[in-house]
């Protein structure tokens, strides 16, 4: 996944720290709508459709948030949950 690290430092800049997280959260509340819709209604090409332009509107959130966070506690955590990820896989506890 290629994301312009330029244009998302811009946009924090330009917006500011606040503004861009909140919109972090509004962009991860419309891909939990846009995936309802998805799941629970008829699954048709254009709520497809929405749900792949929700979820790149999140990756572009979620890239910010790396720059307004702090990316190596973030990366940390990713390998701490992957791992108590794999471990869950390796025992089969698929709760």
């Amino acid at each position: 996944m290629n994301i312009d690290k330029k244009i998302i430092r811009q946009a924090i800049d330009v917006w500011g720290l606040q503004k861009q997280t909140r919109m972090c959260g509004e962009e991860c509340l419309e891909l939990a709508l846009a995936i309802g819709k998805f799941l629970d209604r008829e699954r048709t090409d254009q709520r497809m459709e929405d749900v792949i332009s929700e979820i790149a509107d999140v990756n572009i959130m979620i890239a910010q948030a790396n720059i307004m966070f702090d990316a190596d506690k973030i990366q940390a955590e990713i390998d701490r949950k992957l791992e108590r990820l794999k471990s869950r896989l390796e025992k089969k506890e698929f709760k």
